[in-house]
C-alpha cells in the first residue's frame, strides 16, 4: 500500500513531492485497511490535487488487485 500511495502521488504534477506524503492506518482487519493520507500542494488548486490524486490511486490499486473506496 504504501509504495502504490508514493509511487502514484509521485506522478501527479500539482502534488508537491518537495515535502514527504504521509500515510496513517487507523484500522487493519481481516485483510481491510482504513487509510488517511495527507500530501503536500497548492492552496489554489487543492481540490482539483484531492480529485486527480483520489483517481490516480483508485487505478493505482485496481491495477495491483486491490480495492479501493473512499
Amino acid at each position: 500500500i504504501n509504495s502504490i500511495v508514493h509511487d502514484t502521488l509521485g506522478n501527479i504534477p500539482l502534488v508537491n513531492n518537495a515535502k514527504p506524503s504521509q500515510i496513517y492506518y487507523s484500522s487493519i482487519s481481516d485483510g481491510k485497511y482504513k487509510v488517511l493520507i495527507k500530501f503536500w500542494c497548492s492552496i489554489y488548486r487543492t481540490e482539483e490535487t484531492i480529485s486527480s490524486a483520489r483517481q490516480e490511486l483508485y487505478n493505482g490499486f485496481k491495477n495491483k488487485g486491490l480495492n479501493f473506496s473512499s
